[in-house]
């Protein structure tokens, strides 16, 4: 008798936790289960369909120089194009593995102006969804930060332009952890319907 009573507790503690995981999905990504979006999420640390994990690099003193920015962009396989920006392109694929815009507004860069050019900062960025894995761009993206801050002279800043801190890395990759976790368990979903 006792062991039909914890049988029952387990199955009720199952169920309620099954469903909770479903209402987290469902509020965390309302387009898988038909429904639109109409407001943002409330959970702020999860990763919505749209994020986009940056780091800034931000010179020490002074500017970054176009010709400078040029040599160090080609050096770590960052060639220009679409929306006027750097990306990081793998073999087969259109999609980039990262991308480079500039840290001042609108972001982009004049490719005829680049020798005259200045700017105090940029920004790497990789947004999600990914097509492949996010978490070895995430790992490409944080390697080329520390290079290209490391040939410009430059700072490492998180996406609050405040100075990048082991915690706030570890945190990024928790984020993009989780958002791979989110999608696993969605194809696992789809599977079943």
């Amino acid at each position: 008798m006792e062991s039909f009573r914890l049988l029952l507790i387990a199955t009720g503690v199952l169920l309620i936790a099954g469903i909770y995981g479903l209402y987290r999905l469902e509020k965390r990504f309302p387009h898988w289960f038909g429904k639109q979006v109409e407001e943002e999420a409330d959970d702020e640390h999860a990763i919505s369909e749209d994020e986009v994990i940056y780091i800034n690099i931000k010179s020490r003193e002074g500017l970054i120089s176009g010709p400078d920015l040029v040599r160090v962009m080609e050096k770590y396989h960052l060639k220009y194009g679409e929306m006027d920006i750097f990306h990081r392109l793998t073999e087969g694929s259109r999609q980039p593995l990262f991308s480079v815009a500039n840290m001042v507004e609108p972001g982009s860069f004049d490719l005829e102006k680049l020798m005259t050019f200045e700017t105090p900062g940029i920004t790497m960025f990789l947004q999600l969804p990914r097509t492949f894995d996010a978490l070895h761009a995430l790992d490409e993206m944080w390697l080329a930060a520390q290079n290209v801050s490391r040939e410009l002279d430059a700072i490492l800043l998180d996406r609050n332009r405040q100075p990048l801190s082991s915690q706030k890395q570890q945190s990024m990759r928790d984020e993009v952890l989780e958002y791979m976790r989110q999608i696993a368990l969605q194809e696992k979903i789809s599977e079943y319907h």
